[in-house]
């Protein structure tokens, strides 16, 4: 079985499962689901609405102990500094634990959704 993977902290796991694993830009992974290039997929459900992964798919497994992505929201400092003291403090008010806990809750929430989309035209669920 050849699966594509997120990252390189992956590879031992899907190797230990005794697949081959591929990495892959995720603008072609349905496609090469769907036409057997690769034969599954190891990302957040979170993917799938946003790429369609519940069309090429049969089954989906949850709770791997996969690596997850890390996101990051970064800015230039050379722009913060140059801002005035009203538009750093804009950029205070909305960045810190704030923005990332509710980042993570959105996340969860659109991680919840994927799995629902896979779950209503019959893809198998395997828990």
């Amino acid at each position: 079985m050849k699966a594509r993977v997120t990252s390189k902290s992956d590879v031992p796991f899907v190797e230990a499962l005794g697949a081959s694993t591929v990495a892959q830009p995720v603008s072609v992974i349905n496609q090469n689901l769907r036409n057997g290039v690769i034969d599954a997929i190891m990302i957040d459900p979170s993917a799938i609405g946003s790429f369609k992964l519940q069309e090429p798919a049969n089954y989906v497994t949850t709770w791997s102990p996969g690596s997850g992505s890390a996101f990051a929201l970064l800015m230039n400092k050379g722009v913060y500094v140059g801002l005035s003291d009203e538009g750093r403090a804009a950029i205070d008010a909305v960045s810190g634990a704030d923005l990332s806990l509710g980042a993570a809750a959105v996340y969860d929430a659109v991680a919840a959704k994927g799995l629902q989309i896979a779950a209503d035209p019959g893809v198998e669920m395997l828990d």
